[in-house]
């Protein structure tokens, strides 16, 4: 009934003059109305594009739904080709998510995205040819839309910044490094590392690799001048460091391809142990220093299993296979655990005893007790696939970074969500910096490193370093930032960068 009412209304007011017959004032009012509602509809539309994404802290994907809703029903009430605008915009909302995650910072280039979208359907079904001409528009923009992107996303990104010193406070740590296997030097300059980590003496920083031929390894960098980088390959393709010892400075680190953990000798990487925790690649592992145990998430039968320390060398003792185990799903309503297959990461609270759980498929957050064994609680997060997380030891805070460009805050105690932090957007990379207590995000593409304050979420300041930052870690000795990037491993000395200090007063 409204679209009916809303529809003749228009008509009577829109329909042209007869042939002949010079057009009347209401016509000519509602022409010049047309014409001016066609030139301001998408300036107030950005406008309150903008407003909503303020109001609510949310990124440009939550308010494209939003605005993509509005859309059609506008089209529907003024008699627009409803059923085939509704289903081109399904499609474009499905095509816009991945160019979402390439201009995350950007709130006016999804803006026209959407826009462009919105003239194909309308122009396109004016002439009759919704179908299959305006399908075959959007997939040809959404296309252009992920080619720019990948090549120019650092270049449109509004989080682009010059430092205020240039360069200075930022230096190149990767590059050629002696095998100890073969006795020669690899070039690992510019080589993508599955991650890092700074070890706790702030000596050296590690880094996982799969090379070229896929094979895995190990790489220590010395931060300071007189050392050599050296090199360590392990078994199967690929590497994944998971922890470093504080008191001894071994490495434990695992393979991507089998079951494998390896604890490597701080001084020269030397495989001290290596044992086969599971019969396939463990998604996730997590060594508790304090209670002399590690935990491994084992997907072949949807376990997490427990394998103690002991002894001075710190053999390895395995639990029995029955002895902690969880089911697949939750079975009513007890606090079992999900499906191990999308396990992503295991955190480590030594001071809380609490092992806490992220998944990369849903969007579930288990606290696990690393004494008693059994699931604390689990609770569910706004969005799925934490690309990031970090803990914040002293508040108990649990910081995830989330694909639509914001930071969730969780409180470890209550295993509830406190706030969402910061609407700057495009982080990937987080890590804590307990030495000036504050939470450091990167922006994969613009290469900003980020200083926020973790109670409030606020920016403290910012400095760019590299484009493409997938992973980052943070020395607790200096607070200096280590990322990887595109060009390679890089640091960041905040004190030389000329980076505010927080002011925790």
């Amino acid at each position: 009934m409204l679209k009916d009412l809303i529809g003749n209304v228009v008509e009577r007011f829109a329909r042209p003059a007869d042939p002949g017959e010079p057009p009347g004032r209401i016509q000519s009012f509602a022409r010049a109305l047309k014409y001016a509602l066609i030139v301001a509809a998408p300036v107030a539309a950005l406008l309150v594009y903008q407003w909503l994404a303020d109001l609510f802290l949310a990124a440009p994907g939550e308010i494209f739904l939003i605005w993509a809703g509005a859309v059609l029903v506008v089209s529907f009430v003024f008699r627009a080709r409803g059923f085939h605008a509704m289903i081109l915009l399904g499609a474009a909302v499905l095509l816009y998510y991945p160019a979402h995650l390439i201009f995350v910072n950007s709130r006016v280039i999804p803006f026209l995205y959407l826009t462009a979208a919105v003239a194909a359907v309308w122009v396109l079904s004016r002439r009759g040819r919704a179908w299959p001409a305006a399908g075959y528009a959007l997939v040809l923009l959404t296309a252009l839309f992920l080619l720019l992107g990948e090549t120019m996303g650092p270049v449109f990104s509004s989080d682009r910044m010059d430092n205020p010193r240039g360069n200075r406070g930022i230096r190149k740590i990767d590059g050629p490094a002696l095998d100890l296997e073969t006795g020669k030097t690899v070039n690992l300059d510019g080589v993508n590392a599955l991650n890092i980590i700074a070890s706790p003496n702030g000596k050296r920083l590690y880094a996982a690799y799969e090379r070229g031929d896929g094979a895995a390894g190990v790489a220590a960098f010395p931060l300071q001048q007189g050392d050599q980088a050296i090199y360590r390959p392990l078994g199967g393709m690929g590497a994944r460091l998971i922890q470093i010892h504080e008191k001894t400075g071994d490495v434990y680190a695992s393979s991507l391809s089998n079951g494998v953990l390896y604890r490597l000798q701080y001084t020269d990487l030397a495989i001290v142990e290596e044992h086969v925790f599971t019969a396939e690649p463990f998604s996730a592992a997590a060594v508790d220093e304090p209670g002399a145990q590690v935990f491994v998430a084992d997907p072949g039968d949807h376990s997490l299993k427990v394998f103690s320390l002991s002894g001075r060398d710190e053999e390895w003792a395995s639990i029995p296979s029955g002895g902690f185990k969880f089911k697949l799903k939750p079975v009513l309503g007890e606090n079992l655990l999900p499906d191990m297959r999308s396990l992503s990461d295991i955190i480590v609270d030594p001071a809380r005893r609490r092992l806490f759980l992220t998944y990369a498929l849903s969007r579930d957050l288990v606290a696990v007790d690393m004494d008693e064994y059994r699931v604390v609680k689990i609770d569910r997060t706004l969005y799925p696939c934490a690309a990031s997380a970090a803990m914040a030891p002293s508040s108990g805070l649990l910081f995830f970074a989330k694909p639509l460009g914001f930071i969730e805050a969780y409180d470890t105690g209550a295993l509830r969500q406190r706030f969402r932090l910061s609407r700057h957007g495009g982080y990937r990379a987080l890590a804590y910096d307990s030495v000036n207590a504050r939470l450091v995000a990167a922006n994969y593409y613009s290469g900003t490193v980020h200083f926020l304050d973790p109670s409030t979420g606020g920016r403290l300041d910012r400095r760019h370093v590299c484009p493409r930052i997938t992973k980052m870690s943070v020395s607790p000795a200096s607070g200096n930032i280590y990322v990887t990037c595109e060009g390679g491993i890089f640091e960041l000395d905040p004190a030389a960068a000329g980076v505010r200090p927080h002011d925790t007063r």
